[in-house]
């Protein structure tokens, strides 16, 4: 037998500068979009760390996806002044180290590594056509970050996206360790419960989990489900031009909705743009409100669309709503059904996202990874 030449031991963690002493601390997660940094930002809310009330299922605080640096310190501010621990994860923040490591109380970085070739694939996926240019912009995230931490004495540790997901439970450990959480077997299961395993990626946080499949169908399922209509919905129905508000939402006969049903409609767009681009988001509403980071971008076609939601039986409402202002497009027969035994898998067929070849949305995509390069 061949001696192995690879090491033995194989850690999710490298440890570059240990925690302090001090009680309030800042937690951030740096790295590369599609890098792995919201299934670290999951486990870490998972563990206890208030990374926002609004981070929803990508766990990022919109309050901090903004290049204004006054914005950003206000924000800044009141947290320093209203919370003892807590973080953030924007990936753009590998970026601009040098302002936020000015105004953070005691900075704890978690810098997230991930196959870049595996990071490059991710954006080519979602319509970047440059690999050349996804691979830079990825190195330039990285390189920016190493080269302001290099001298700074702040705690820092490096993640393996890949070898977290190899073993959940242990970098789970690993994070509580470095953020000084006394986490309990709950806490870490619920952590470690983030990761889907073998990369396949992430979930969101099981008090907000919820998941939309689009199916394929020439029917509607058999078995209606009642539901009620919000006062205001009948009006964002017709075929107009539509505002970022303009939503149609659908309330359960209970208090929630169950947690596995269907909901169908007929969509009638005008143009393209809303099919190429996904350009409607299902909101689910857990907390009392609507926001993206609670929403999906389910495939469309004109004519009838039928999704499957699944989802933790916490959903108060449901809203169907534009992706962006501009699209011009109108509802019909909007219906819930219930799910019956094998249903979906007997009659109907989930579709798969699928990226346009747009010319014209490929070249809005790579003309925004160079414009982050650049920057």
């Amino acid at each position: 037998m061949k001696p192995m030449e690879g090491t033995s031991i194989k850690s999710s963690v490298v440890t570059v500068a240990s925690s302090t002493q001090k009680r309030e601390k800042t937690i951030v997660v740096l790295g590369v979009e599609r890098g792995g940094t919201s299934m670290v930002a999951g486990m870490i809310r998972a563990l206890g760390v208030d990374l926002g009330e609004r981070a929803g299922r990508n766990h990022e605080d919109p309050k901090f996806l903004t290049d204004d640096k006054d914005k950003l310190l206000q924000q800044i501010e009141a947290n320093n002044a209203e919370k003892s621990v807590w973080g953030f994860k924007v990936p753009k923040a590998s970026l601009m180290l040098d302002f936020y490591d000015k105004h953070l109380i005691n900075p704890y970085y978690i810098l997230v590594f991930r196959n870049v070739e595996a990071t490059v694939d991710s954006w080519c996926s979602r319509g970047g056509n440059d690999p050349m240019q996804s691979a830079l912009h990825a190195m330039n995230y990285y390189n920016t970050a190493l080269e302001f931490l290099k001298g700074k004495k702040r705690p820092l540790i490096f993640a393996s996206y890949e070898r977290a997901c190899d073993n959940p439970m242990a970098f789970a450990k690993d994070l509580a360790n470095f953020i000084g959480i006394d986490a309990d077997e709950r806490l870490l299961n619920k952590a470690a419960s983030i990761v889907t395993g073998e990369g396949g990626g992430y979930l969101d946080l099981p008090e907000y989990y919820f998941h939309l499949d689009a199916l394929d169908c020439d029917a509607w399922p058999r078995l209606p489900l009642s539901f009620k209509l919000a006062d205001d919905s009948q009006k964002h129905y017709k075929v107009s031009e539509k505002k970022v508000g303009d939503r149609v939402i659908l309330c359960p006969e209970g208090e929630f909705f169950p947690k596995e049903f269907y909901i169908g409609f007929d969509l009638s767009p005008k143009g393209d743009d809303l099919l190429i681009e996904q350009g409607l988001r299902v909101y689910m509403d857990f907390t009392g409100e609507f926001f993206p980071g609670h929403a999906f971008r389910p495939p469309l076609k004109k004519g009838k669309n039928l999704l499957k939601l699944s989802n933790n039986g916490n959903v108060r409402r449901i809203a169907l709503g534009p992706l962006r202002p501009g699209y011009i497009f109108g509802y019909d027969n909007v219906e819930c059904f219930k799910v019956e035994g094998e249903d979906s898998k007997s009659y109907f067929q989930v579709i798969q996202p699928k990226i346009s070849s747009s010319l014209p949305l490929m070249k809005r995509v790579a003309n925004k990874l160079k414009k982050m390069i650049r920057k």
